[in-house]
């Protein structure tokens, strides 16, 4: 097809793939952790700006040709834009990467992997939050105590065990 058809089709896929990059980095800001959303935020405007700079690179090569791409105002603006952007998008990808891992970190820390539950260090925290209140609101303190959960485990094994205290855990959520 030719030098110019072959640089619009490298610059379109260019372009849709950033354009992908910044929708998917869109769609999961619902499911993201308000501490996580500022970074994808961030993300999706590098990824959608570079996206549509280089949808713009491809359009001025089907109109204008392929000398433009590279020499010119037009060429510049495209490659100090894209040197940018190119330059900030590893550190706000590490930046979304930290605040996740920082929240899972966090997360272990303070609640059982197979229950959800809150742990020791949790209920720790969750007691001082509650008794550094201003005016603190009634606590309710539960403990439960599982008959025979020992036998369980030995006569149907751990797994079922596992499933036992999860399904006790979240009945007790509830």
């Amino acid at each position: 097809a030719g030098q110019q058809a072959r640089h619009v089709s490298l610059n379109g896929v260019l372009a849709a793939a950033y354009l992908t990059l910044a929708w998917t980095s869109w769609r999961g800001l619902g499911a993201a952790s308000p501490l996580e959303r500022p970074a994808m935020r961030f993300l999706m405007v590098i990824t959608g700006g570079l996206g549509g700079a280089t949808a713009l690179r491809a359009l001025d090569a089907a109109l204008r040709g392929v000398p433009t791409l590279f020499a010119g105002p037009t060429a510049q603006a495209y490659y100090a834009l894209s040197s940018v952007f190119a330059l900030l998008l590893g550190p706000a990808v590490l930046w979304w990467m930290f605040v996740r891992l920082n929240g899972q970190l966090a997360q272990l820390a303070t609640h059982d992997p197979l229950t959800g539950v809150l742990n020791r260090n949790g209920l720790v925290q969750a007691v001082r939050r509650h008794f550094a209140a201003r005016t603190p609101v009634p606590l309710v303190w539960l403990m439960a105590d599982i008959d025979h959960f020992k036998r369980v485990n030995d006569t149907h094994g751990h797994a079922v065990g596992d499933q036992l205290l999860q399904a006790v855990a979240r009945t007790l959520l509830a």
